[in-house]
């Protein structure tokens, strides 16, 4: 389903294929637990000859640097907003908010203990700062996120991925709503205690559309051999 591309670069196949051999297979949850920014400290290292090395690396990272026309307008004005790019790449991919923060306010967050999330967050987010509520990615693939984390007062949990209306959200099991997050991200609200997160990437359009691709292959196939065998079936006579 993907139209066929040509690249033109400098850099050769083997040694591009190199770095991508040399990174890890499928999507390890190792380093997670770091920050963001610590995690896109060679982004550009390579940038001559792959770019972000983190789509090869398989290190969720940040860059002020957008290669895609695909590219959300509601990330352009995360990347814009120094503020909060510089705060939310000091966290990790995933983390719990006990405060939710309208960006208008973020002079009155000077040296301030609580975490925040900004946005139009409903919930119940107390507005005592937690301490020791943790985190962390307990499972990692092309389209899911499975998240563990333990909360002593409840709050919301930040997954720093894209928000889109695919996404899918369940905490212990059932299905939770999910806000947007720090202009461009996701968030869901969970009460104290300890719990199990999972988001999962479900594009029911482009499921239907690969059934009915599917569904119209077998249809071909079946008026084929139809026909193949008509047309081997000796001629009746008169």
């Amino acid at each position: 389903l993907v139209l066929p591309a040509s690249f033109v670069s400098r850099t050769s196949a083997a040694e591009i294929n190199a770095f991508i051999h040399a990174s890890p297979k499928g999507f390890p949850t190792t380093g997670l637990e770091r920050s963001i920014a610590e995690n896109s400290k060679d982004a550009v290292s390579h940038f001559d000859k792959i770019a972000l090395s983190y789509f090869y690396n398989k290190k969720i990272g940040i860059s002020h640097i957008t290669n895609s026309p695909a590219f959300l307008s509601t990330q352009d004005a995360f990347i814009e907003n120094n503020f909060l790019y510089n705060y939310i790449a000091s966290f990790p991919v995933v983390y719990i908010a006990d405060s939710v923060v309208q960006l208008k306010d973020t002079v009155s967050l000077q040296n301030k203990p609580c975490t925040y999330v900004f946005g139009d967050i409903p919930g119940a987010i107390n507005t005592a700062c937690s301490a020791g509520d943790t985190s962390f990615v307990k499972k990692l693939t092309a389209n899911s996120f499975k998240i563990e984390v333990q909360t002593s007062s409840g709050g919301s949990v930040v997954l720093t991925q894209n928000h889109h209306h695919h996404w899918k959200a369940r905490v212990d099991g059932k299905e939770t709503e999910i806000y947007k997050a720090n202009t461009s991200f996701m968030s869901v609200i969970v009460p104290a205690g300890k719990h199990t997160i999972s988001f999962d990437f479900i594009p029911s359009p482009t499921i239907r559309a690969m059934w009915v691709m599917l569904a119209s292959l077998i249809i071909l196939f079946i008026s084929a051999t139809v026909s193949l065998v008509r047309q081997k079936q000796p001629a009746r006579r008169p």
